[in-house]
C-alpha cells in the first residue's frame, strides 16, 4: 500500500464526502431560501466547508494515533500508523491541516463577519483532541461529542448567516433546520454506541469505560432501542404528520421514518461483531438517506 493510500484510509475519506454533502445542503436548501440574494455557492461557505473537512480529517488522524493499540484487535487490517506512515508524520499532518483549516476560517470571517465565529473551528478542533485522548474512553461523553460534532456540521451555515440576526432566519425554515440538526446528533448517537459494541474487545485491552463494557452489551442494546431509536422514531413521526404545505418535505420525512423499526429489529437480533458491523453500515446508509433528503 502506497503512502497517499494509507493516508486516504487514516482520514475516512467517504466521510469527508459525507460532511461535505451534509453541509452544502445545508447551505443550499435550509439556509440560501431564507436569504433576499445570494450566490450558487458564496466563497465564505465554501471556506468553511473547506475548513470543516480538514478539521475532520485532522480529527480522524489524531483519533487513530491514540488508537493504534485498540484498533490491532479490532480493525488489524486497517492499521497503518506506525506500518506504513510514521506515527510523527501523522502528528505533523494533524497539526498543519488544523493550521490550514483555521487561516481558511480566518479568511472567510475577513471581511463582514463576526470574529465569534471562530470559536467553532477552535472549539472543534480542541473538542476532537480531547476526544481522542480522553472523552472516547469514558461512559456516554465521547458518543456525545462525536453526535454534537456532526449535529454542528449541519447548524453551521446557519450559524454562520445568521450570527448577528438570527431572528431574520424565517420560522418555518428555522423548524426545518433544527430537525435536521437533531436528526444529525440522533442517528451519530445510535451509530457511535452500536461501534462501541462492535470494538468491545478492543476497547477492553485497553481499560475503556464504553456504555457495552460498562453495563453489557444487552443493556447497551436496549438504551439504543428504547431510548435513541424511539427518539427518533417520534422526531420523523412528529415531522412526518405536521401540517404543511410542503408534500415533498412530508414525503422525505415518511421515506425516513420507515426504516426505523426495521432498524430496531436488526438492532435486537444482532450478537456477533460482524453483524453489529452490519448495523452500523445499515445507519450510514440511513444517514446518507437523510442528507439527501433536505432536497426535497
Amino acid at each position: 500500500m502506497q503512502v497517499w493510500q494509507a493516508l486516504t484510509l487514516v482520514v475516512r475519506w467517504p466521510n469527508l464526502v459525507f460532511i461535505a454533502l451534509s453541509q452544502s445542503l445545508s447551505w443550499y436548501f435550509l439556509v440560501r431560501p431564507a436569504l433576499a440574494s445570494s450566490p450558487l455557492f458564496p466563497w465564505h461557505q465554501c471556506l468553511f466547508v473547506l475548513s470543516t473537512i480538514l478539521i475532520a480529517a485532522a480529527g480522524y488522524m489524531i483519533n487513530d494515533y491514540f488508537d493504534w493499540q485498540i484498533d490491532t484487535i479490532n480493525k488489524p487490517q486497517r492499521v497503518v500508523i506506525g506500518k506504513i506512515i510514521p506515527r510523527r508524520t501523522i502528528i505533523l499532518w494533524h497539526v498543519g491541516l488544523n493550521v490550514a483549516a483555521l487561516i481558511l476560517a480566518f479568511w472567510a470571517i475577513s471581511s463582514n463577519y463576526s470574529p465569534r465565529l471562530l470559536m467553532w473551528p477552535c472549539g472543534s478542533i480542541l473538542l476532537l483532541w480531547f476526544y481522542s485522548t480522553t472523552f472516547k474512553r469514558k461512559l456516554i461523553i465521547g458518543n456525545v461529542v462525536v453526535a454534537l460534532m456532526t449535529a454542528l456540521t449541519v447548524a453551521l451555515p446557519a450559524i454562520i448567516e445568521f450570527n448577528k440576526q438570527w431572528m431574520l432566519f424565517p420560522t418555518g425554515l428555522r423548524y426545518r433546520w433544527f430537525a435536521y440538526v437533531l436528526f444529525a446528533f440522533l442517528v451519530t448517537i445510535i451509530r457511535e454506541i452500536v461501534k462501541d459494541i462492535e470494538d468491545i474487545k478492543g476497547d477492553s485491552s485497553q481499560a475503556c469505560q464504553t456504555m457495552p463494557l460498562v453495563w453489557g452489551i444487552n443493556k447497551a442494546r436496549y438504551v439504543v432501542d428504547g431510548v435513541w431509536v424511539l427518539l427518533l422514531f417520534g422526531l420523523m413521526t412528529m415531522l412526518t404528520w405536521t401540517p404543511s404545505h410542503e408534500t415533498i418535505q412530508h414525503l422525505g420525512y415518511g421515506v425516513l421514518l420507515i426504516p426505523i423499526p426495521f432498524l430496531m429489529v436488526f438492532m435486537h437480533k444482532a450478537k456477533t461483531s460482524h453483524e453489529f458491523k452490519q448495523v452500523s453500515r445499515a445507519i450510514k446508509g440511513y444517514t446518507l438517506l437523510g442528507i439527501l433528503t433536505m432536497m426535497g
